[in-house]
C-alpha cells in the first residue's frame, strides 16, 4: 500500500509509474556501473531516460491530486535541465573558466531544485497536520453537541416526571 498511497490506481497507466519510478532508478544505477568510462553515452541515456519520465509523467498524471503532479512535472523537468548541464562538463568544453563559471550556474539550479523539494515537503506536512487538527476538531465538536443534546433530553424527561409527580400530588 504504501507504494500506492498517494497514486490514482483505478487506471492501468498510473499503476505503471510504480514499475517507471523503479526501472529508472535501477538504470541510473547501471549507467553508473556498467558505463564507468564513457561519459557521453551515459548523459546521452540519462537524457533520453529523464526525457521519457517527463512525457510519462505529463501524459500519465498518476497522482489524485492535481498538485502533486504539477510538482513532480517540475521536478522532473529541473532534473532534466540538470542532466543537460551536466554536458557542459564535458570535453565540448575545453575553457576551464566556462567550466567553472557553468558548475556554479550548476549548483545555482541543484539548489533550487532542494528548495523547491523542501517547500513542497513543508507545505504537504503543514496541510496533513491542518487537517488532522480540522477532523479532530469537528469530532470533539460533534461529541460536544452529542453529550448537549443528552443533557437536554434528560432534563425535558426530569421536567417531564417533576410535572407528572406535581399534578400527582395535586389530586
Amino acid at each position: 500500500k504504501a507504494f500506492y498511497e498517494e497514486i490514482d490506481i483505478s487506471r492501468k497507466s498510473s499503476r505503471a509509474y510504480v514499475f517507471v519510478w523503479f526501472l529508472r532508478r535501477m538504470v541510473v544505477v547501471m549507467i553508473g556501473l556498467f558505463m564507468g568510462y564513457s561519459t557521453g553515452q551515459q548523459l546521452i541515456l540519462l537524457l533520453y531516460f529523464n526525457t521519457f519520465n517527463l512525457i510519462f509523467m505529463g501524459l500519465v498524471r498518476p497522482y489524485h491530486d492535481v498538485n502533486d503532479n504539477k510538482v513532480q512535472l517540475r521536478i522532473d523537468f529541473m532534473i532534466l535541465i540538470l542532466t543537460s548541464m551536466l554536458s557542459f562538463f564535458t570535453d565540448h568544453c575545453p575553457d576551464p573558466e566556462s567550466r567553472y563559471v557553468l558548475g556554479w550556474v550548476f549548483l545555482g539550479f541543484v539548489f533550487v531544485l532542494v528548495i523547491y523539494c523542501l517547500y513542497n515537503m513543508f507545505r504537504g506536512g503543514v496541510n496533513y497536520v491542518a487537517n488532522r487538527l480540522a477532523k479532530a476538531a469537528e469530532k470533539a465538536l460533534r461529541s460536544c453537541q452529542n453529550k448537549y443534546k443528552l443533557y437536554a433530553q434528560k432534563k425535558k424527561e426530569q421536567e417531564i416526571m417533576a410535572a407528572g409527580a406535581a399534578a400527582a400530588a395535586a389530586s
